[in-house]
């Protein structure tokens, strides 16, 4: 999770390198922290909270809550309306067979593939 953060970072690591809290670059971190979850099966994710704590003039502590839901699978899918290719040929393409965790943008990306590519 701390990898999608990535402009958002963990100061304990290297004392001599600090980070600043920019909370326009803590908005993108967000929706990529959203985006991970995605990724992962969790398509209800999403930020039901967040503040900071500061600890004294150089650092602060961010609070995040998370709602992540019930992880989701692909099931059946069919194809409807394909005229050009058969079933078969679309299922091997989109490359998602039943059981396979949901991926909310390898789902878009195979859906949108360039036939020319």
């Amino acid at each position: 999770m701390r990898r999608a953060l990535k402009k958002t970072k963990r100061r304990d690591w290297n004392i001599f390198k600090g980070s600043k809290y920019i909370e326009k670059d803590f908005k993108e971190d967000r929706q990529k922290l959203v985006d991970f979850y995605n990724e992962h099966g969790y398509r209800d994710a999403r930020i039901l909270d967040y503040h900071w704590e500061k600890l004294n003039d150089n650092r602060i502590v961010l609070y995040i809550k998370l709602f992540e839901g019930h992880p989701y699978y692909f099931r059946n899918i069919r194809w409807v309306g394909n005229t050009i290719y058969d079933d078969e040929f679309l299922t091997n393409v989109l490359g998602i067979k039943k059981g396979d965790v949901y991926d909310k943008s390898l789902l878009e990306k195979r859906l949108t593939m360039d036939e020319d590519a």
